[in-house]
C-alpha cells in the first residue's frame, strides 16, 4: 500500500510549509497507525507532537535521541556528523524526521516491510497551474 507522509504544516493554517513523502508499505494506514502509538508507549514519548512541534523548532533532545539509539534507530542526522553539538539538541530535516517516525512504526510493529518510493511514480500532474494566487 502506498502512504503519503506529511511532515510539517498539514492544515496550511500556519507558516503553510510541508513534505510529503510517499512510502510502499505492508501494512494500511491503520495499521501504521496502531504500530506507531504502540510505539509511543514503549519508548515514553510521543515523537510527531513533542518533537519538532513548534513553529521553528526542529530540534530533538539529546535524551530522546539517545533513547531511540538504546532501541535500536541507526539512521544519522546531519547535525550530529557536520555541525556543532547544540545545547538545544540536534536539528532535523523533513526526512530524517520521517525516518525516525517509520522507527518508531517498526518498534510498534517489527513485522512492517516499508520503503520511500518516488513520489512522480504516484502523481498525475492534471495542471491548474493559475489556480494559485
Amino acid at each position: 500500500m502506498k502512504i503519503n507522509l506529511l511532515v510539517g504544516d498539514r492544515s496550511g493554517d500556519g507558516h503553510d510549509k510541508r513534505e510529503h513523502f510517499l512510502i510502499e508499505c505492508n501494512l494500511d494506514v491503520a495499521g501504521v497507525q496502531k504500530a506507531y502509538k504502540k510505539a509511543v508507549k514503549l519508548v515514553g514519548f510521543d515523537f510527531s507532537n513533542e518533537v519538532a512541534a513548534e513553529y521553528e523548532d526542529s530540534r530533538i533532545s539529546h535524551e530522546q535521541l539517545k533513547k531511540l539509539r538504546e532501541l535500536g534507530y541507526d539512521g544519522e542526522l546531519f547535525d550530529e556528523k557536520y555541525m556543532a553539538d547544540g545545547a538545544c539538541g540536534l536539528a532535523m530535516d523533513g526526512l530524517e524526521f520521517a525516518h525516525i517516525y517509520m522507527f518508531f512504526v517498526w518498534l510498534g510493529n517489527k513485522d512492517i516491510v516499508w520503503e520511500f518510493v518516488d513520489a512522480q511514480d504516484a502523481t498525475i500532474d492534471i495542471g491548474g497551474y493559475g489556480i494559485f494566487e
